[in-house]
């Protein structure tokens, strides 16, 4: 194999790496946002011999949730950037 369909593939096996690992961070900050929304729930609404707890694991979660959604910004913006690096330019006289 030639260095150059080398270099292609593994861009492309990048990439969609990159796709999986920002698809699995969207899906890890909403299951975080579930649990946070259920925690401030449970602090609050039905009436529990320690709500302090639901509260202090809501605010875990929701840090938990930070970390994930700055995470997949980071992928996002990663695969924007690598975009368009591959994207071929047109030539400068050409309209």
């Amino acid at each position: 194999m030639s260095d150059t369909l080398l270099v292609i593939m593994s861009s492309k096996y990048g990439t969609l790496a990159l796709w999986v690992t920002a698809v699995l961070l969207f899906l890890g900050f909403l299951w975080s946002l579930n649990l946070t929304a259920f925690n401030y729930w449970a602090s609050g609404g039905p009436p529990t011999p320690h709500p302090e707890i639901y509260r202090m694991r809501g605010n875990i979660f929701s840090g938990i949730a930070c970390v994930f959604f700055v995470a997949f910004g980071v992928c996002v913006w990663s695969l924007v950037r690598r975009q368009k690096r591959h994207t071929p330019r047109p030539p400068l006289g050409s309209q």
